[in-house]
């Protein structure tokens, strides 16, 4: 059960990086829920509103992780709002597929000022998810 219920916590605090953003971001590894496009910067695969997931329905864990090893995250900023003086963030976060609301903050990763919407940027994480969190999903 331990193996199940973590790996529907990774693939949910995934997909919350796209629920979450007002700009363009699609998640590379574990696959985001959905179309998937990072050939061109903009691209509407990458550009989801309304949570949870981007309004993507919920599937099937795809992935299984254990707890306490690490997992490298992977997503691509397609498309950069960078603002002079306001500049945004990025933030990581997981809920357990049955609690929606209440997320897990993991990272948060400031916005770099790209001089140009259309930048794509690949960015990575580590990320341990520790067994006291998956206990609490059981």
């Amino acid at each position: 059960m331990d193996l199940y219920v973590t790996a529907l916590a990774l693939v949910v605090f995934l997909a919350v990086l796209l629920s979450t953003g007002n700009g363009h971001l699609c998640v590379i590894e574990p696959r985001q829920r959905g179309d998937f496009d990072i050939s061109k910067s903009g691209s509407h695969t990458c550009f989801r509103h309304g949570p949870p997931c981007g309004g993507e329905p919920a599937s099937p864990p795809t992935h299984t992780y254990l707890s306490s090893t690490a997992v490298t995250l992977l997503w691509q900023q397609n498309y950069n709002h960078y603002t002079v003086g306001y500049p945004g963030y990025m933030d990581v976060a997981w809920s357990d597929v049955t609690d929606m609301k209440n997320f897990h903050l993991l990272a948060v990763i400031g916005d770099l000022n790209e001089h140009a919407q259309d930048h794509q940027r690949n960015y990575s994480i580590p990320v341990v998810n520790k067994s006291e969190a998956v206990q609490k999903l059981l």
